[in-house]
């Protein structure tokens, strides 16, 4: 059972639901029940972003397609980006440090008292910290905010001193990798600390759960992370080339097969041969064809016979008037904006959908991957909204970044 409170007490009472604390009215809370009525928010504010932080860690927030825990909330709750991020990040810093997550549960730490020492040990003091939080947790517990304040200041000029005194080795960064006789990579790497924070973080922010049908490891879908993040630096540097870096693919069709029916005799990505149903840099051979310069290579046995023009499946002028329409992502309630997305065919260009601003969305890697999973499918109307149907039969509806208000009809739930 929940609990409430009592409001002419300030004394905790069982109710039969959370939602009996609605029924709190403002007009009966006193004076002297206020204090106790402060720190039971307090307690269950912290509990709150204990619990996002573990449901974070689980990561069921993806079963509906949302790149990250801060995006669900974002999406499903009424909390803004910034709330949803602050809460996070105290959820997080309370699993870390147990004594100041239990002090925080138990209110002998106030939620101002946990801001100052979260803001008064950054990344590098976390191994201090780690030390002296039982100690800390009893110095602060009886201060108020502002001597609080002060003591996370003299704390944190110690701890500075404490890092900055130990001369820690210099880690050398390094990367080896080597290809194994099927193609697989094989490799290893060394990071110091900063970098380490640094990979993890892309890592986690990458990462993608594509629910119950996604049978692939932790470690696997950390390695797609990764290929993820390459395939973004690679569309996006700053090097030589056009704007919109997309990989190159050969179509190889052997001369006595043309205008014949069935599948491309093979595809070649970047000189490496891939067969066209397999899945290729973390998604289908077809989320690949989507968005890609294309060589039509014609080969009679080992003699090549035509080899064609370099042509982009989707133009830059075409991609720049979709991405004037989407403005990003368009699967609902993703935030990414266009560099971090491909033009999606919604009648595959494979199976000769035409490339045209009414056959094109833009998806960022992870849903572009998502709709081309069996049973998923878009449905992209006149005006622009887009209804994504997942492979469960519930149907989605997202309208254009530029559109503020919602069109009518919009809809989540069964397909019809």
């Amino acid at each position: 059972m929940g609990r409430g409170v009592d409001t002419s007490t300030g004394v905790l009472d069982p109710v039969r639901s959370p939602e009996d604390v609605h029924s709190l009215d403002p007009a009966s809370i006193t004076l002297a029940s206020l204090p106790a009525l402060i720190a039971w928010h307090q307690r269950n504010s912290a509990a709150l972003a204990v619990a996002a932080a573990r449901l974070d860690r689980e990561g069921e927030w993806a079963l509906d397609g949302s790149l990250s825990m801060q995006a669900w909330l974002r999406s499903h709750t009424v909390l803004s980006g910034r709330e949803a991020a602050d809460l996070l990040r105290r959820g997080w810093f309370l699993h870390r440090f147990p004594s100041i997550e239990e002090a925080a549960l138990r209110s002998v730490l106030s939620t101002a008292q946990v801001h100052s020492v979260q803001r008064a040990a950054p990344a590098p003091l976390h191994e201090v910290l780690r030390e002296h939080e039982a100690e800390l947790v009893g110095a602060l517990a009886p201060l108020d905010a502002a001597s609080t304040e002060a003591a996370c200041a003299a704390w944190r000029a110690m701890a500075e001193a404490v890092v900055g005194g130990s001369a820690p080795a210099v880690i050398e960064h390094e990367l080896r990798w080597s290809v194994a006789g099927d193609g697989a990579g094989l490799g290893s790497f060394t990071l110091g600390a900063t970098g380490l924070a640094e990979f993890e973080r892309a890592v986690l922010t990458a990462s993608r759960h594509e629910g119950v049908t996604d049978l692939r490891s932790t470690a696997a879908r950390r390695a797609d992370a990764l290929v993820d993040i390459c395939a973004f630096f690679n569309a996006n540097h700053r090097g030589t080339g056009t704007p919109r870096h997309r990989p190159h693919v050969e179509l190889m069709v052997e001369a006595a097969d043309l205008g014949a029916d069935g599948p491309l005799a093979a595809l070649v990505v970047h000189a490496t041969p891939v067969d066209a149903p397999t899945r290729l840099v973390g998604a289908s051979a077809d989320a690949f064809l989507c968005d890609c310069v294309i060589h039509r290579v014609v080969r009679s046995g080992s003699s090549v016979v035509d080899y064609g023009r370099a042509t982009r499946s989707v133009p830059l002028p075409l991609f720049r008037t979709v991405a004037a329409r989407d403005g990003g992502c368009r699967y609902p309630g993703c935030d990414r904006p266009v560099a971090w997305c491909d033009a999606h065919h919604v009648s595959f260009w494979r199976h000769g959908g035409a490339t045209r601003p009414d056959n094109l969305v833009l998806l960022c890697a992870r849903h572009h991957h998502l709709v081309h999973q069996p049973g998923w499918s878009l449905r992209l109307d006149a005006d622009g909204a887009v209804d994504v149907v997942t492979a469960a039969g519930t149907v989605r509806r997202s309208v254009p970044r530029g559109r503020q208000t919602p069109l009518p009809g919009g809809r989540d739930g069964p397909a019809p």
